[in-house]
Formats: C-alpha cells, structure tokens, sequence
C-alpha cells in the first residue's frame, strides 16, 4: 500500500508540474494546451538541471516567505494583545488568537508566495524558449534579438560564469 501511495504521489507530483508549465507555454506560445504540454516538458527535459535548481530554489524561498509572514503578524497580534490596554484584560491567554493569526498568515503568504513562484517559472521558460528560438534561426544564442533588454542582462551574467 505504501509503494502504490508513492507512486500515486509521484505521478500527482509530475502532472502538476507538467500543468504548471503548460499553462505557461499556452501564454507564451498561444497553442492549445496539449502541443503546450508537449513542449514544456520537453524544455524542462532539455533543461532539467536549471528546472530543478530554480524550483529547488524557489520552494525554499517560498517556505522562507510563508513562515516569515506568518511568524511576524503573530509576534505583531502578540504585541498588540499584550500591549492594548482595552484587549489585555480581558484575555486571558493569547495562544488562541495567535494560532488564528498565525494560520490566516500563513495561507494568505501562500497565496502571494505561489504568484513569485509561477513568475520565475515563466521567466525560466522565457529565457530558454528564445535560446531555442535562437539555436533554430544559427543565431547566436548571446545576441539575440528578440529578447528584452532585462533578459540580455541576465543571458550576459550567464555568459560570463
């Protein structure tokens, strides 16, 4: 049951992945939804190692975001239970309130949190969607044309590391 449980999760794990960056590739591409998922996971694939270093590195930053958020509004509830005087007395202990708090954080930081994530999913993409553009059209991928003046910055710091 435990190895059909993680297989299971696995799979949901992939499916999501695939969905996520479909959708992108439906609003960078504007095709339909299955050559979409098509061609994102064949990027991804392509590029695998900075896929898993950015979403490694986002899911972090996201956990870092979310509990952040949720640990200050609670010490700022706490203070402010603590501090009012029309509030203080009447409580009677603040381990209510703050779990409140805290858990209304925590799942509003997530909501906001999930936007930073798609967003620098989507740039990834963008970024290898024009090196590919690039590599079909024998332009240099360095010296493109097509890309932003924001995204020649970031190919050049790549070009040089």
């Amino acid at each position: 049951m435990c190895v059909v449980r993680c297989c299971l999760d696995c799979c949901h794990r992939f499916v999501k992945f695939l969905n996520k960056n479909a959708y992108i590739q439906v609003a960078l591409t504007g095709k339909n939804f299955c050559s979409s998922a098509m061609a994102a996971f064949v990027l991804a694939l392509k590029n695998s190692g900075s896929f898993v270093i950015t979403n490694g590195i986002g899911a972090l930053i996201q956990f870092l975001g979310k509990m952040g958020i949720a640990v200050a509004n609670a010490v700022l509830a706490y203070a402010m239970l603590t501090q009012i005087d029309s509030v203080a007395p009447g409580l009677q202990s603040p381990v209510a309130p703050l779990v409140v708090v805290f858990l209304l954080s925590y799942l509003m930081a997530a909501i906001f949190m999930s936007v930073y994530s798609i967003t620098s999913l989507s740039l990834l993409q963008c970024l290898y969607a024009d090196v590919d553009l690039c590599k079909q059209s024998d332009t240099d991928i360095w010296q493109s044309k097509q890309r932003p003046a924001e995204m020649s910055g970031i190919v050049k710091r790549l070009k040089k590391s």
